[in-house]
C-alpha cells in the first residue's frame, strides 16, 4: 500500500507543535516533528509523537459501555442517550440543577465547539459546575484576567526570546513543558536566555528537573508565594515613591 505525508499538528496543548503524518490508506503510521514549522523548528515532545497509537488502539473506546453489576455490555447510543437523558432529568428534578456536573480534559478543551456546547447544556440544566484541567491549576489566572483586562482569555506572557530576566514561580517547564504559555522546547528557549545573557529564577520548595538543566535555583517555603510577591509590590511602590519624591 502506497503511503503519503500530511503536514499537522498536535492537539494535546496550547503548543500545538507542528507534526508529519505518515498515512496509508486511511490510518496514521507514524508522526514526526516537522523541522520547517515557523514555531516549532522540528520540536515534539513524546505525547505527541504517539497520539496516533492511542487512536488506533484496539483498547479504545468505540460503543457505549453500561456498567451491569461488575462488568460492562455494549449497548446502542440510542438506549445509552435514553437512559442517560432520563438519569440526567431524574437528578435534576430531585436535587436542582447543580447536581450534575461536567469535566473537560485534553485535548477536547483545546477544541473550539466541546467546551461552548458543554457549558450551554449545563446552563440549560441550571448547573454551574463546569470543570476542566485548569481547575487543578490554573484557573486562577483566568479569573485574573477578568477582573483586570475584562476577558479570561487576555493572558499575559513575557516575551521569552527578548526576555533578560525571567522569575517563574512553581513552574517545571522541563516536565509540563509550559504549554500554557504556549512555548514548544521550553528548555532551548530558556536557556537561550542565559547564552545572551540574562538570567533565569526558579523559585521553588524543590530543586526542580528544569533547576538541574539550567538557571538559578531559588528555594521558597510552601505557602509563602503570597509574601513573595507582595514584597514585590511593596519594592516597587517604594521606588515609585522616591522618583517622585526626587522628581518634585
Amino acid at each position: 500500500m502506497s503511503s503519503r505525508t500530511e503536514l499537522t499538528f498536535c492537539r494535546i496543548c496550547e503548543a500545538t507543535c507542528g507534526l508529519k503524518a505518515t498515512i496509508e490508506g486511511n490510518r496514521v503510521v507514524a508522526l514526526e516533528p516537522d523541522h520547517d514549522h515557523m514555531v516549532t523548528k522540528g520540536y515534539s515532545c513524546i505525547k505527541g509523537l504517539r497520539y496516533h497509537e492511542i487512536h488506533h488502539s484496539p483498547d479504545r473506546l468505540r460503543v457505549p459501555l453500561k456498567r451491569i453489576g461488575d462488568r460492562f455490555e455494549e449497548i446502542s447510543w440510542d438506549q445509552a442517550l435514553e437512559e442517560i437523558g432520563a438519569k440526567v432529568r431524574q437528578l435534576v428534578n430531585d436535587h436542582g440543577g447543580d447536581s450534575v456536573s461536567a469535566y473537560l480534559g485534553n485535548p477536547i478543551s483545546f477544541s473550539l465547539l466541546p467546551p461552548i456546547l458543554t457549558s450551554a447544556f449545563l446552563q440549560g440544566l441550571g448547573s454551574r459546575n463546569l470543570f476542566q484541567t485548569g481547575s487543578q491549576d490554573c484557573n486562577n489566572k483566568f479569573a485574573a484576567a477578568q477582573r483586570v483586562y475584562g476577558f479570561p482569555f487576555i493572558q499575559p506572557f513575557p516575551d521569552i526570546d527578548r526576555t533578560q530576566c525571567l522569575i517563574m514561580i512553581g513552574s517545571n517547564p522541563a516536565v509540563s513543558r509550559s504549554s500554557f504559555m504556549q512555548l514548544p522546547d521550553p528548555i532551548r528557549r530558556l536557556r537561550a536566555i542565559e547564552r545572551r545573557g540574562g538570567t533565569v529564577f526558579l523559585v521553588n520548595p524543590r530543586r526542580t528537573e528544569t533547576a538541574k538543566q539550567m538557571g538559578t535555583q531559588v528555594f521558597i517555603r510552601p505557602d509563602t508565594d503570597l509574601y513573595f510577591l507582595l514584597s514585590f509590590l511593596s519594592s516597587a511602590a517604594t521606588r515609585s515613591i522616591t522618583s517622585v519624591s526626587a522628581a518634585t
